[in-house]
């Protein structure tokens, strides 16, 4: 009982440290150990049963990616997910060509491309993870490959998009800014371009990807920016442990696409299950159709490739590799 009272103090101090408000204060002040021991076990039994819930209504392409990445796994056969970590390889490395080149419109279309495609290792990683934690009824060794079948491990871009408020602008937030991390390359607000007064919104924009971090985020321990005082460290992004494939390319000045984007789950990863219900069976036919065209064989020879041992050991090029000036 002992423990418990010490273990009860502790949590009241560390939630009284953590909380503003003056009504939370009082009430941690006046009620007894075991009431709010009952009440945050609640919260929690709350927000488990929240979280099941997201993984029973989970996009079907979703999990039907991570049960065939599961299956390649076990059967000792590289995944897609090695295709996806080129692919974010190979846009970070055109977008560096491109700022190299002065092209920045071009930039900016591959910095969209590689926030799209880290948005779907973000969701694949936190689906994953869900599956393994909230289905139970799943055996325990699927479960337990669900949860490191894919792991993205990236600096949070909110330390960077920070420097560029005015495209994640919200009203509806106290703050003034919605900071919408890899959701950017699909839910920027329209700003409107002051040189025009016609109320047209302007073009999402990714210029925040070669500002230093913003202040609040940089220099803090285990925070987003990781002591990053640059543009945005592509080079730090891995994939299952392994970084992606950031090197010099050749800038044609056209936009050039990699054979994992014409795979189907990139147009549908974000689908709500309700919408991509709706057209399941479309996907399984363009899924189909993937696999056995020219991008689809492609993407399956070059896996076999990135599944080497030696692939993604080191770090690739440097993409900002100077302190810029920040802002836009």
């Amino acid at each position: 009982m002992r423990t418990q009272n010490n273990s009860t103090k502790a949590l009241r101090e560390l939630l009284l440290l953590k909380s503003e408000n003056l009504d939370v204060q009082l009430f941690l002040r006046s009620t007894t150990d075991s009431t709010l021991a009952d009440m945050v076990t609640e919260s929690l039994v709350k927000m488990a049963s929240l979280s099941g819930k997201r993984a029973v209504k989970m996009n079907s392409s979703v999990r039907d990616m991570l049960n065939t990445a599961v299956a390649d796994k076990s059967a000792d056969e590289p995944t897609e997910i090695e295709g996806l970590r080129d692919a974010l390889g190979h846009h970070a490395s055109h977008y560096a060509a491109a700022r190299a080149a002065g092209n920045q419109d071009l930039a900016e279309k591959h910095a969209q491309q590689f926030t799209k495609l880290g948005h779907l290792a973000s969701k694949l990683d936190s689906a994953g993870k869900t599956i393994a934690h909230f289905e139970p009824d799943h055996p325990a060794d699927y479960r337990a490959s669900m949860a490191d079948i894919v792991q993205f491990d990236a600096p949070d871009l909110q330390a960077w998009q920070a420097t560029s408020p005015q495209h994640f602008a919200d009203a509806n937030k106290s703050s003034g800014v919605d900071i919408t991390g890899w959701r950017a390359h699909d839910k920027q607000t329209g700003v409107r371009k002051k040189d025009k007064g016609d109320g047209a919104p302007t073009k999402k924009s990714f210029a925040w990807y070669a500002n230093d971090p913003h202040p609040t985020h940089r220099d803090t321990p285990g925070h987003t920016a990781r002591g990053n005082d640059r543009g945005y460290p592509f080079e730090q992004v891995k994939v299952n442990g392994k970084h992606i494939p950031v090197g010099i390319v050749e800038s044609s000045g056209q936009y050039e696409a990699h054979p994992f984007d014409s795979h189907p789950i990139v147009s549908h990863f974000d689908d709500s299950p309700e919408e991509h219900a709706a057209v399941a069976d479309t996907y399984k036919n363009k899924l189909y159709a993937f696999h056995g065209g020219e991008k689809g064989l492609q993407l399956a020879t070059k896996n076999r490739e990135l599944a080497l041992p030696e692939s993604g050991k080191q770090p690739g090029m440097v993409v900002h590799p100077k302190v810029s000036k920040g802002g836009e």
